[in-house]
């Protein structure tokens, strides 16, 4: 698993920590000493077979969408195994039909309801309601919220300016009145925290994190709370090695 870690690090994957984690999985169930070229369709999908008896850390049985996710990150593996030399032909992987779930639209007296229980929270988490109104008007993930910084918050256009998106690509997210109500206090309050300037001189701008503490860090980190609106590489040939412009500022004009 090294060489695909070290690969995917180098890329600037976002989701490394849990690609670690399934290469974890996948190291014990397939065998960290077994070479790559052994990695093969009967085995992968015994595995499969083996995965879904087994159980979670929370005690439920491991779901055919977990195992779906493991096989994909294996069968990525092998593509790049392919590609590096270390095997001939990649072999096939068949993943398990997932249900679709349900898609679900909170109702006006739903969301009247979540913002009211936000407000009540708000001596202990001032941020939640604000938070939770950009989740519900925007449909932005979760990391884009608590990640966004004042330099990419144009009050002047009333537009969102994203960078690192899922995707990799950058877009504009257009604010509603809830949204731009909900930040230009913020922005307000954050411009009047810096420093006065000399006289003469144009006030500076705030550019950190829209949401953060009073150090500057995250207002949450890990145990954020959930929010859905929506070089030279070692020939080594085990499975465990080779698997293993500027935008315009707030408030400017």
């Amino acid at each position: 698993m090294t060489e695909y870690l070290e690969y995917k690090r180098a890329k600037g994957k976002r989701s490394i920590r849990q690609d670690e984690q399934i290469c974890g999985k996948l190291t014990r169930g397939f065998g960290a000493e077994t070479p790559v070229t052994e990695i093969t369709a009967q085995r992968i999908a015994q595995y499969d077979r083996v995965r879904v008896t087994q159980t979670s850390k929370l005690g439920h049985l491991v779901t055919p969408s977990t195992v779906n996710r493991e096989l994909a990150i294996l069968r990525h593996m092998l593509r790049l195994a392919e590609e590096w030399g270390y095997i001939t032909k990649v072999p096939k992987i068949r993943l398990s039909k997932e249900p679709e779930g349900r898609l679900r639209f909170l109702g006006e007296d739903e969301i009247e309801r979540l913002l009211v229980a936000c407000e009540d929270k708000r001596s202990k988490s001032p941020y939640l309601r604000p938070i939770v109104t950009m989740a519900l008007n925007t449909g932005m993930r979760k990391g884009e919220i608590l990640g966004l910084t004042w330099a990419r918050v144009d009050l002047s256009r009333g537009v969102l300016l994203l960078e690192h998106t899922k995707s990799g690509r950058r877009r504009e997210v257009p604010m509603n009145r809830a949204v731009y109500d909900t930040l230009q206090p913020l922005y307000a309050d954050a411009r009047a925290a810096l420093p006065k300037p000399p006289p003469g001189e144009k006030p500076a701008e705030p550019t950190g994190l829209v949401f953060c503490k009073r150090n500057g860090a995250r207002a949450w980190g890990a145990s954020a709370p959930r929010l859905k609106g929506r070089a030279e590489r070692p020939r080594s040939t085990t499975f465990a090695s080779t698997t293993s412009g500027t935008p315009a500022r707030a408030g400017s004009s």
